[in-house]
């Protein structure tokens, strides 16, 4: 069937560094974006999954704008974030949900100025001597954290892709070098920045390799410094994809798997291991689910999705496999994770209202899982 083309409106993203760690003074940049429209190769009509359906889009886009929305109508006066509704703002909340946001204007989602230049300034203000800061109850139990950092790291890159500006690329440095610093000789990191942590933190060591993928994408001179450290934490993590510590988690290890995927697609990392780690999870996943090959039918929840939302990196690690051209799968795999894909992505429409009343941090994942979805 042939999909129809679509086309998105332009986009107008403001960039205006606010540079309060160590940078030069503050610079304006103004992005007209837009997207033209792209012919869609017809999909064969055999129920495997390849791209979102024409409905499917559908459902994303509407579902990425009005949780974009609800993000916008969250931010505190200061520009910045917090996890749900009474928490205290951080470092992390702020800068996972600008990373959101801006993987949502990068489809026409407008992202007003204003908005922008209050996160750009509260981020800065949440920079310490070691990284930036994670949810404390007050300010001066404020501790750098690796999660936020990556955070930081990550917002700075989809910022310079949009954006193409020198200050977005040195503030992903700046997040990069203090990752690299704290990386510990197994390849793993600590969540606590702030006094030589050794404690291996799984959570921390997943978001770190993700923001050690993009810094190498968007600055490929440095590769020579961050290669090593993202091949090393990307290394712990194939080898700790088959073991309960990581594999076994729901929710991070989907989010590790997609991350794999990430780093294959955009750096060609591709290790031997790749098809064996693959087709466990792949296995994991559907018993955590065992979705029939009915799209609609239902699948057996997690209650310990709280922390990481499953659902959305399901859907992200499962269309990241079935979109690779050597993906490892037997025809049987292959059509249960097609349904598995259905029935994911259809809680994008029908759990839009409850993910819109929902915790901030929560909403973040899945407005970034529902952007990336359409790319």
């Amino acid at each position: 069937m042939q999909a129809r083309a679509r086309s998105v409106h332009p986009a107008v993203l403001v960039f205006m560094g606010v540079i309060a760690c160590g940078l030069a003074a503050s610079a304006a940049y103004v992005l007209q974006r837009g997207r033209s429209p792209e012919a869609v190769s017809p999909t064969p009509d055999d129920g495997l999954w390849r791209a979102p359906t024409p409905p499917q889009q559908l459902a994303l886009d509407g579902s990425t704008r009005v949780w974009a929305q609800q993000i916008v109508s969250r931010q505190s006066a200061d520009g910045s974030f917090s996890a749900a509704a009474g928490a205290p703002t951080s470092g992390l909340d702020t800068a996972q949900q600008f990373t959101a946001l801006l993987a949502s204007h990068g489809l026409g989602v407008i992202m007003p100025a204003d908005l922008q230049l209050r996160t750009l300034a509260a981020l800065d203000r949440a920079r310490m001597q070691s990284g930036w800061a994670g949810p404390a109850a007050t300010l001066q139990a404020r501790r750098p954290s690796a999660t936020a950092t990556a955070w930081a790291a990550l917002a700075s890159a989809y910022l310079a892709r949009h954006s193409h500006d020198e200050n977005a690329r040195q503030r992903v440095r700046i997040a990069r070098d203090v990752l690299v610093r704290a990386q510990l000789a197994d390849g793993t990191f600590p969540e606590d920045l702030g006094s030589g942590g050794t404690e291996t933190s799984p959570a921390a060591t997943v978001m770190a390799a993700w923001a050690l993928i993009e810094a190498e994408a968007i600055d490929p001179a440095s590769r020579s410094t961050t290669a090593p450290a993202r091949e090393r934490a990307l290394g712990w993590i194939r080898r700790n994809l088959s073991d309960p510590v990581l594999g076994g988690v729901p929710g991070l290890s989907e989010q590790a798997l997609w991350i794999v995927w990430r780093s294959r697609k955009t750096l060609q990392d591709r290790s031997p291991d790749d098809a064996m780690i693959a087709t466990r999870l792949a296995r994991v996943m559907l018993t955590r689910c065992s979705p029939s090959l009915d799209p609609h039918a239902g699948c057996a929840r997690p209650t310990t999705d709280a922390a990481t939302p499953w659902i959305p990196w399901t859907a992200l690690a499962t269309a990241a496999m079935l979109q690779d051209p050597q993906d490892p799968f037997d025809a049987t795999t292959r059509a249960s994770l097609s349904a598995l894909m259905g029935w994911a992505l259809g809680r994008f429409e029908t759990e839009r209202t409850e993910i819109l009343a929902g915790d901030s941090s929560s909403l973040a994942v899945w407005l970034f899982a529902s952007s990336e979805l359409q790319r």
